[in-house]
């Protein structure tokens, strides 16, 4: 019969018995193996020889709870050998929550049940008191803590069990105090544990064992950085090494299993629904709960923890190329990933900090990532991923921090096979995407901010940008990422990407769907360069502050435009090339 212990007394039932607190403070200290007799009591009738019952429990775990954190200490060694261990496992395992009443207090079943959500998992107080113990035990590890260890091994799977079985309220995001810490206490006992001795990770690592389901499902619902992080210390390095020193050398005696074998493990944790139906995901639904997550996690979490979801979120997309292909399949299409992932992008920016940059390439690389992906599932998922990338504001999200991924080492680099492969993808998207695309082209703010670097101020531009032409012609994408030529074929790559989405005679501004007067009024055209053509006046005047940024270049542009158009037609441009258009162009040409 299963203990009740997680108990919510009334406040007055405590207060009428502080001689139980004192004569427990004194005997957990003083009589250990007498406390260890207490928490092996096996039903509600049972009693020790000393007559002690299962009210007494309550008052052993409490003061337990407290000697734990001092496990260096002679009273947690003493109790340790009386077998506390054991006896604090056995409670995991079988203690049960209640909600313990006065008789005939009527109150309602509602308010009970929202008492109930308060608590602690039944299994959380006695886990709670071994974390306690094992953060605060010696490094390098006493006979005290080798033989936690071993007591650990013989119980952790069937715990782990019940764990993923009766998540209970520990998935639900309030109380927010009470459910991170329960989602940290697994992972924090295990990470202690291998440093005590790597070899616990043999236990994890079974077949049966469930730990890297459990954790994984923690991290999904975690709110915090604590529970983050905490669970990704542990799978992040089994799915992206390098591992921490002490599982790197145990490791390379003892591999772990492979990728095949592992990753189904730990996505497993994304099987099932939380709260009480537990209703099990299809593939499908379980991707698109795990981006749900990701997505969650970027928009919420500080900018350091979002270092550690981009490397985790890349690891799961890098292995299930071969593995899950569920997974990248939904990720294309998840618009949640994608306009957390430009969020983040703004948010990074903002922070003009070398963290804040790092988090910035992050997120770039994020979308320059998935593109040799999505080419080998097609056209299907090429039209999604497109389709996902215009509706977030992908455009929006790079112009608005161009300042910053200018500055960047590789911003270019990426930005360039961004747009390169959106311009290689347009013959296979729907006439829904491409309107789509449409909507959010042309940008006349983010040409000029790519273009302007380019300008020849002298023999020493003109030779640096023939040097950086010569070196993109022999390596391609070979070539350094800090090549001036990548800035070039971001604008360049963009006006043919403008040009090839837009229909005759469609109105010059961005998100209009009118087309241009067929008589060509000449007051619906710019006065200035009169080539940029609008549906009406009101949206000539609306686009102007926008049109400005390129008026005086836009002859230059069209000229371009149709230099490329003219190439296309006669040998269509192999992936990764770079026109020169821009190799001639002086401060003097944009007057």
């Amino acid at each position: 019969m299963s203990l009740p212990y997680s108990v919510q007394a009334p406040s007055d039932f405590v207060d009428r018995h502080p001689e139980r607190i004192d004569q427990w403070k004194n005997l957990v200290r003083t009589d250990p193996r007498r406390a260890v007799r207490v928490l092996t009591l096996s039903g509600v009738n049972s009693e020790t020889i000393e007559g002690d019952t299962p009210v007494d429990t309550q008052y052993v775990i409490a003061q337990l709870r407290i000697v734990s954190k001092e496990a260096k200490g002679d009273h947690w060694k003493a109790l340790v050998n009386a077998g506390v261990i054991g006896a604090l496992c056995k409670c995991a395992l079988n203690f049960q929550a209640a909600v313990m009443l006065r008789e005939d207090t009527g109150v309602p079943r509602a308010e009970v049940e929202n008492v109930a959500k308060q608590m602690f998992a039944s299994y959380f107080h006695p886990l709670e008191i071994i974390c306690n113990a094992v953060v605060s035990g010696s490094l390098p590890p006493t006979a005290t803590e080798k033989k936690i260890v071993e007591e650990m091994k013989k119980y952790w799977s069937s715990i782990m069990q019940r764990v993923w079985s009766e998540p209970g309220y520990t998935l639900e995001p309030t109380p927010r105090e009470v459910r991170v810490i329960e989602r940290v206490v697994i992972a924090q006992i295990l990470v202690r544990l291998s440093l005590f001795d790597p070899s616990f990770y043999e236990i994890i690592l079974k077949p049966s064992d469930l730990t890297l389901a459990v954790l994984f499902r923690y991290w999904m619902h975690s709110t915090a950085v604590a529970d983050s992080r905490l669970n990704l210390m542990v799978l992040l390095p089994l799915l992206e090494p390098p591992y921490p020193q002490h599982l790197k050398e145990y490791f390379e005696q003892h591999p772990p299993p492979d990728m095949h074998a592992l990753l189904p493990r730990i996505l497993l944790g994304a099987s099932k629904t939380a709260g009480s139906e537990k209703k099990k995901r299809t593939p499908g639904q379980a991707a698109d709960a795990i981006l749900s997550a990701t997505a969650s996690h970027l928009e919420k979490l500080g900018l350091e923890e979002v270092t550690y979801e981009y490397n985790f979120f890349h690891a799961l997309l890098n292995h299930s190329e071969k593995e899950n292909r569920a997974f990248v399949r939904a990720a294309f299409k998840s618009s949640s990933l994608w306009a957390a992932n430009a969020q983040v992008m703004r948010r990074s920016a903002a922070a003009k900090s070398q963290l804040g940059d790092g988090v910035y390439m992050g997120a770039l690389m994020t979308y320059s990532t998935v593109i040799h992906v999505v080419e080998q599932d097609g056209k299907e998922f090429i039209d999604a991923l497109v389709s996902s990338w215009m509706s977030t504001g992908l455009f929006d999200a790079v112009e608005d921090t161009v300042d910053v991924l200018m500055k960047a080492p590789r911003g270019p680099m990426l930005l360039t096979s961004i747009i390169a492969a959106l311009d290689r993808w347009i013959p296979q998207l729907s006439a829904k995407t491409r309107r789509l695309m449409r909507s959010q082209l042309p940008r006349p703010r983010l040409i000029k901010s790519l273009l302007a670097p380019g300008f020849i101020r002298g023999e020493e531009d003109r030779e640096r940008l023939d040097n950086d032409y010569a070196d993109l012609v022999a390596r391609g994408m070979g070539s350094s990422p800090q090549n001036s030529m990548w800035t070039q074929g971001a604008w360049q790559m963009l006006e043919q990407v403008s040009s090839k989405v837009e229909e005759p005679g469609d109105c010059a501004r961005r998100g209009c769907e009118k087309k241009v007067d067929a008589e060509g009024r000449p007051e619906q055209a710019c006065h200035m360069c009169k080539i940029t053509k609008y549906c009406s006046i009101g949206c000539l005047e609306k686009d102007m502050a926008e049109h400005g940024h390129i008026c005086g270049w836009v002859h230059f542009l069209e000229d371009i435009r149709k230099q490329t158009a003219t190439k296309e037609e006669s040998a269509p441009a192999s992936e990764g090339e770079v026109s020169r258009q821009l190799g001639g162009l002086t401060l003097s040409d944009l007057d």
